[in-house]
């Protein structure tokens, strides 16, 4: 699904565009995962797991950009790719309704609403697709103001998984959120 471009800027006056990530940009975004993956309080998968070239991710956001139950949102600034949303459908077809989302916001762009920006443009993009109707996504517990951002849209608590990632020599719990969307009309 294609997402045309959302000018935005931050409080600070950064100015940055929420839109569909290009294929052609795949090393940029890329280049967002890595540096993502380097911080263990945000992101499940370390540096040393992530199994995935440009080449594969030029394929993933082409595949984005044609699927009608998913998308995949880049804010890019200028030519750095700083945040990424991703929804990605359901396969079968028993669950093709149900979006998942992947979000990660670069460190320094972080508490500047690009986040909350992300997820406006998401939701309202999911929420016009004829096939999506509920948007699922987990989050470490102790992220609090994720799930602040996540409740203020709505979502609400779905389950707690128990210990379910470990993060040096501690457990830490996940929740699991959900959001059911309004039909379109």
């Amino acid at each position: 699904m294609r997402v045309p471009p959302r000018e935005f800027k931050t409080p600070d006056g950064r100015a940055y565009a929420v839109r569909s990530a290009r294929p052609r940009e795949a090393g940029k975004v890329l280049d967002h995962a890595w540096h993502v993956r380097a911080e263990p309080e945000v992101s499940v998968e370390d540096q040393d797991e992530f199994r995935c070239d440009v080449d594969q991710l030029r394929g993933i956001l082409k595949t984005a950009l044609e699927a009608d139950n998913g998308f995949f949102l880049a804010a890019a600034a200028g030519d750095d790719v700083v945040a990424t949303l991703s929804v990605a459908g359901g396969r079968h077809g028993k669950v093709r309704h149900v979006g998942e989302i992947g979000v990660s916001v670069r460190a320094d762009w972080r508490r500047r609403g690009v986040g909350r920006r992300l997820l406006e443009v998401a939701i309202e993009h999911a929420g016009a697709a004829p096939v999506l109707r509920r948007l699922s996504l987990e989050v470490f517990a102790r992220n609090t103001a994720a799930i602040r951002l996540y409740e203020s849209f709505g979502f609400v608590h779905e389950g707690r998984r128990r210990g379910h990632v470990r993060i040096g020599d501690r457990d830490e719990d996940v929740l699991l959120m959900g959001l059911l969307l309004e039909a379109p009309g």
